[in-house]
């Protein structure tokens, strides 16, 4: 026998992701939240004041996810606020969502920070092109240029390794283009 959905959801199974709300980050009781302030902190310019938090929304229990090609769209689902950048100072930051998933294998097994946009000509040769529907990669935003990539210090250092790679096979011009920056 099948259970039913609504008796589920009445007596409090979930059927979609629960947001967590918080009016500072050391309130977040989510999956890696201090690892997510160090992310953020380091996207700041090295002489900003402490930035004031605006309030946060993030997406709970992620770390329980075993079916990434089942729960991306269910979280595609979600409202924009999950999904919103957090604004410190005049410089926007993937908000926790998007830097969570963007850090962890989600998408076929490898982590969208470590792929390319599947459009990117900037980055070929030194990264995977990412796959799955237009509106999830809309939402994880794998890095399509050396600036998004750049923007990270860790996914910077990550671009290091790759150009000393002698696996790889990246085109001159790409090539011109990352040593450049």
């Amino acid at each position: 026998a099948t259970a039913d959905p609504e008796a589920l959801r009445a007596v409090g199974v979930l059927d979609t992701f629960a947001l967590v709300r918080a009016e500072d980050p050391d309130e977040l009781d989510v999956d890696g939240a201090d690892r997510w302030v160090d992310a953020v902190h380091d996207r700041l310019p090295h002489d900003a004041p402490p930035p004031e938090w605006p309030p946060l929304t993030a997406v709970r229990d992620l770390e329980l996810v075993e079916d990434w090609a089942g729960a991306l769209p269910l979280l595609a689902s979600l409202p924009a606020e999950a999904w919103a950048d957090v604004v410190l100072g005049g410089v926007a930051v993937p908000g926790y969502l998007r830097w969570w998933l963007s850090t962890h294998p989600v998408l076929g097994g490898e982590r969208p920070d470590r792929l390319r946009h599947p459009e990117s000509v900037e980055l070929q040769g030194l990264y995977e092109p990412a796959t799955g529907t237009p509106e999830v990669l809309a939402l994880l935003r794998p890095p399509g240029t050396v600036a998004d990539v750049l923007a990270d210090v860790d996914a910077a250092i990550d671009l290091l390794d790759r150009l000393g790679d002698p696996a790889r096979t990246v085109r001159p011009a790409v090539l011109r283009t990352v040593y450049a920056r």
